[in-house]
């Protein structure tokens, strides 16, 4: 049975992408989850519809363990608007013990909130150092921390070192920006060696081919070509079959 595919993942990993109503991953989907699910800082350089948010979202789901209750991710965003989206997209993939901060009533409810100790935490750099001054937010647990930069404001990089100051050495760091430019120098440093993706890189590769040979027993041949166009559903695809026996 074909169970990994070499440039997006499983069938079990493109599954909730489909459910969410993608018909296919992204160009930079396609290149970023990959690179996220093996453990690397990543770095992208991104631009309006390309399907950026469910690009971390996926992995930090596929990745979520269930042990201990407390936050796994962080989801660190430059608006209260940006929070509102990212906690959608999360909800089109299903139900998550999530809490974006700065959607509630009052700091009460928040509190109340934080204390059942959820999953993931999005939210703007003040309401979040808000929190941790508080006493509020425990990231003994936390795996991932995903910066969404969309633009640039006074304070934001300061901001975000504090944030990283309380925050446990072990940990993957996902950062996304409009641009890759000097003022992004100081949140690159908050990352470990981290892969880095220009525009232009994860743009190339959309209309790149890809081929991949694939040698599995005759009664298996139906089952793998399926598997094969769950995994990366693709523009075209051709399947060639050598006969019993031979090499293509």
């Amino acid at each position: 049975m074909l169970r990994r595919m070499r440039s997006f993942g499983s069938v079990e990993l493109w599954e909730p992408l489909r459910k969410a109503g993608y018909a296919k991953p992204t160009a930079l989907q396609r290149q970023v989850v990959p690179l996220i699910m093996s453990g690397r800082d990543v770095a992208v350089e991104v631009e309006g519809d390309s399907g950026k948010t469910a690009a971390f979202i996926l992995p930090i789901l596929a990745r979520l363990k269930r042990g201990k209750a407390g936050i796994k991710a962080v989801v660190v965003t430059s608006s209260a608007a940006d929070s509102r989206k990212v906690k959608g997209e999360f909800e089109r993939f299903g139900r998550v013990h999530l809490l974006a901060l700065g959607m509630g009533p009052s700091d009460r409810s928040e509190y109340r909130s934080l204390s059942r100790q959820p999953d993931i935490v999005v939210g703007v750099p003040a309401r979040i150092i808000d929190h941790i001054r508080r006493g509020n937010l425990d990231f003994s647990h936390l795996q991932s921390v995903v910066i969404d930069r969309q633009e640039a404001h006074a304070g934001f990089n300061d901001d975000l070192r504090f944030i990283f100051s309380k925050l446990p050495q072990k940990k993957q760091t996902i950062l996304f920006s409009p641009a890759f430019g000097p003022d992004l120098e100081p949140l690159l440093a908050l990352l470990k060696r981290p892969v880095q993706l220009p525009l232009a890189s994860w743009r190339r590769s959309a209309g790149e081919l890809t081929e991949l040979y694939i040698e599995v027993p005759e009664s298996g041949k139906l089952n793998a070509a399926s598997a094969l166009a769950l995994a990366e559903p693709p523009e075209a695809l051709l399947v060639q079959c050598a006969p019993i026996g031979t090499r293509p």
